[in-house]
């Protein structure tokens, strides 16, 4: 996704992040074709076969390639440059970080077909073109997180394939061998928020206001078909910021997330973690998330997720409102003004999403310092200026 101002293409990525752009009706394109693959369970038969009930998706890509071809799990800068993105990826899913999902659901264009084995052992994926596929899923076994990316390379008629220990490919002996990145641990809880406000001082006079003016964007959506490139869906929109809930703060955003103890996380960034917590709270009854949580077999996984990161967001925004001088939400044409404060220099705050369902996306965040002079002041609020966008 981008927007597009002024002849500049600037990359969204404080929108949601995780699950931007046209959803999919479901998480599985189903295709038809001559080439159909059984899958054998490996593991002994009995109450503590770890893949009853798991389900198996079969991808057109390798998901350990997609990760390492999209940069997903590259870390932020400083992160050592020799762990696997997908160690970092099962680290994710091992902590209950949302990016465990996101990668998944990223990868839900190159799915072919999926199955859920059953406690028969044996079952058969439906019928797809011949060629080179990769059987994926995911289980916890013995207290390690086992996980197949199994190529396959399927003919016209039966192909088989049993999935054992034998076959899983490493991430635990990645675990074992190096210790885990520091922006891998879980994102934090942040709870160390309070509802108090900034106090005025005595004697200062609040002769200072502020006039917002929204410059508009210009929204470009593309959506292309990985294997081929070709463009399956575009469309170019232009608006303004109206509606939109800006914050006069006497200190950095950054700052005030930090002493709430959001940490930097996956995405290295705190403001980015932010939009992340936004992001979680969302994934509740989006379409596909039912299928991707039994991927991971964590059925109801998504309604956690969703409690989880709602907590997270309304904390750190309960910190950011506990440094807010003055507030005030844009009119339908996308202006307003701040009532008088004192003269000074603050960070104007704010977060600006153009798709509100079924997720939100196409955002835009501000942690914007300006300087107020006594009298009247005016800002033209712009994409250019995002803290992200």
């Amino acid at each position: 996704m981008k927007v597009r101002r002024a002849g500049v293409s600037i990359m969204l990525v404080a929108g949601f992040l995780v699950l931007s752009g046209n959803v999919a009706a479901s998480f599985i394109n189903q295709q038809s074709g001559s080439a159909i693959l059984t899958v054998t369970n490996g593991f002994p038969p009995g109450a503590g076969n770890p893949l009853v009930g798991r389900t198996f998706v079969l991808f057109k890509e390798s998901f350990g390639g997609f990760l390492s071809r999209t940069g997903m799990f590259a870390g932020p800068p400083g992160s050592p440059s020799n762990v696997p993105p997908l160690y970092t990826w099962s680290y994710a899913c091992r902590t209950s970080n949302p990016m465990c999902q996101q990668a998944l659901y990223e990868m839900r264009s190159a799915s072919a077909g999926e199955i859920k084995m059953d406690a028969s052992g044996r079952v058969s994926l439906p019928g797809v073109p011949p060629g080179t596929y990769y059987l994926f899923a995911t289980t916890g076994y013995n207290g390690q997180h086992l996980l197949w990316d199994l190529r396959v390379d399927l003919r016209a008629g039966m192909n088989s394939v049993t999935v054992d220990q034998n076959n899983t490919t490493p991430v635990d002996e990645n675990q074992a061998r190096l210790k885990a990145p520091p922006a891998a641990k879980p994102d934090s809880h942040p709870c160390n928020a309070t509802d108090t406000r900034p106090t005025p001082k005595p004697g200062v006079p609040a002769n200072s206001t502020l006039s917002i003016a929204g410059q508009g964007y210009v929204y470009t959506y593309t959506q292309t078909d990985r294997r081929t490139g070709a463009v399956v869906d575009a469309f170019t929109e232009r608006g303004n910021f109206a509606n939109t809930t800006l914050f006069l703060l006497d200190e950095d955003a950054d700052t005030i997330l930090a002493k709430a103890g959001v940490q930097p996380g996956l995405l290295g960034n705190r403001l980015a973690t932010l939009t992340l917590f936004d992001a979680g709270s969302q994934v509740e009854g989006i379409p596909g998330m039912e299928l991707l949580t039994s991927v991971l077999g964590q059925p109801g996984a998504a309604a956690e997720f969703s409690k989880l990161a709602k907590a997270d967001f309304e904390c750190a925004m309960k910190a950011i409102r506990s440094h807010r001088v003055a507030e005030m939400t844009t009119d339908a044409n996308a202006r307003g003004s701040f009532p008088g404060v004192p003269a000074g220099n603050y960070y104007l705050f704010g977060r600006f999403y153009r798709i509100t369902k079924p997720v939100r996306g196409g955002g835009v965040l501000w942690n914007l310092n300006v300087q107020l002079k006594p009298g009247q002041n005016m800002h033209r609020l712009s994409v250019d200026e995002a803290a992200l966008k």
